[in-house]
């Protein structure tokens, strides 16, 4: 025949009819009603466009502009724009990682800045459940897992980060630029705990302490806090007695000082301060020893905005030079310590 009718044909059950609208030539069909051959084909009274294809309309069939394949999704690609691997790991435009143990949904990444070498991951979403091991949901940058070394490894050789949830734990994780599919050593800037505490174990901090008897005589200038008992992220320097800001904030100061053998009043002043960014502030505390005190003490704390790489350090100066005999030793009597607050 040369045309065919759609309405005057009847397919027995499990028959496939595949028809197509302008067919050059002749198409060929076969199922339980025998051979199909039609040069053109003619539903409800229309041939159909090019680019149409036969849908279901619910009271019969009719032809409908082509949705890429897949009802519901409308697709101008030229390229492929998803792949889904074996695994069920989808990505976004090229394909997947070697993901393992997990279900995962990749995108984004590739080379940047032109005339550059410089490749970038790209983020994804994914979630781990192994039988005999706690589950968690992640969001991540240039990072896969794969199950077989029970760890993440880089996309692309440049620097990660990740997002956990775990057990109603959140944790963030920042990890320096590493080699692509090489493991990632990740280092935690902060984790929220199901209790709601809140902790960030490499926040910059530090606490220093004079560790031998500084003495017989008050010298003028910067005081030896030598000996440390933390010294997180190591910005504290015990041969120069100086603490670097790692980042723009603000940073507390504490000074804890114990003396002993003060000399008695005779017009001579001394004390303590912080020299910040290369700025003496003003005295935190200036003894004249008017009760002629032997012993000393005193403990106090002070905030600084500081940039970064801008130094701190506690100075000892006053009028005269001998002040008191000497400054004790130990964590616990003279103490220099800091924290970043934000």
């Amino acid at each position: 025949m040369s045309q065919l009718d759609i309405n005057t044909l009847t397919a027995q059950s499990g028959s496939v009819i595949h028809l197509s609208s302008h067919v050059s030539g002749s198409s060929i069909s076969t199922g339980s009603f025998g051979r199909v051959e039609t040069g053109n084909l003619t539903v409800g009274g229309s041939q159909g466009s090019d680019g149409q294809v036969l849908t279901s309309t619910g009271g019969g069939v009719g032809w409908e502009d082509a949705a890429g394949g897949v009802d519901g999704i409308t697709s101008t690609a030229n390229a492929t724009a998803i792949t889904i691997d074996s695994s069920e790991n989808v990505k976004l435009g090229g394909s997947p990682d070697n993901w393992d143990s997990v279900r995962a949904l990749q995108f984004g990444g590739g080379d940047y800045e032109w005339g550059s070498a410089l490749s970038w991951g790209g983020g994804a979403v994914w979630a781990y459940l192994e039988e005999n091991w706690e589950p968690h949901f992640n969001v991540s940058e240039n990072v896969y897992f794969n199950d077989i070394l029970d760890e993440e490894l880089y996309s692309e050789t440049n620097k990660a980060s990740l997002y956990r949830q775990q057990q109603g734990t959140h944790t963030f994780k920042v990890a320096p630029s590493g080699t692509a599919d090489n493991s990632v050593s990740w280092t935690t800037g902060l984790q929220i705990t199901n209790d709601g505490e809140i902790t960030k174990p490499n926040n910059p901090a530090f606490y220093a302490y004079i560790d031998s008897i500084m003495g017989p005589n008050s010298t003028h200038g910067t005081v030896s806090f030598s000996g440390t008992s933390y010294n997180i992220g190591s910005h504290y320097s015990t041969s120069t007695y100086t603490f670097t800001a790692p980042v723009d904030g603000i940073y507390s100061f504490t000074l804890n000082v114990s003396v002993e053998n003060v000399e008695t009043y005779d017009s001579n002043y001394w004390g303590f301060n912080f020299v910040v960014g290369g700025v003496h502030h003003q005295w935190q505390f200036i003894i004249e020893n008017w009760d002629n005190l032997s012993y000393f003490s005193k403990c106090i704390s002070r905030e600084f905005q500081m940039d970064a790489n801008d130094t701190c350090y506690v100075y000892l100066d006053g009028s005269g030079s001998t002040h008191f005999h000497s400054m004790m030793s130990g964590n616990k009597n003279c103490s220099f310590s800091g924290h970043l607050i934000g």
